[in-house]
């Protein structure tokens, strides 16, 4: 069965407002979890100046040895929350924070 035939099925039945709450609360779940990464990794420490440590979970986070300024930090750091937040989503590999 096509998507289209699928989605043309629920439709006549009278089962899209079930697809729709489906689909809000899949959003509200999906924004919930992401607004909960994003307190949990909220910011990083210097450890030393290749190398920063995530607040929340303690991942040590390497900058690139010779561009270790605060932009730099800043773009690894955003890179280790989009991680989490696709790891907790079942997009990453692996579990959140490696454990």
């Amino acid at each position: 069965m096509s998507i289209d035939t699928e989605v043309g099925s629920i439709h006549n039945t009278g089962d899209a407002a079930l697809v729709t709450a489906a689909a809000n609360a899949i959003t509200t779940a999906i924004a919930a979890a992401m607004q909960g990464v994003l307190e949990r990794h909220a910011a990083y420490n210097w450890v030393w100046t290749d190398e920063i440590r995530c607040r929340g979970c303690g991942a040590s986070l390497a900058i690139p040895y010779l561009s270790s300024r605060r932009a730099n930090a800043d773009l690894v750091f955003e890179a280790h929350r989009s991680a989490e937040v696709g790891a907790l989503l079942g997009t990453g590999s692996g579990h959140p924070n490696g454990r």
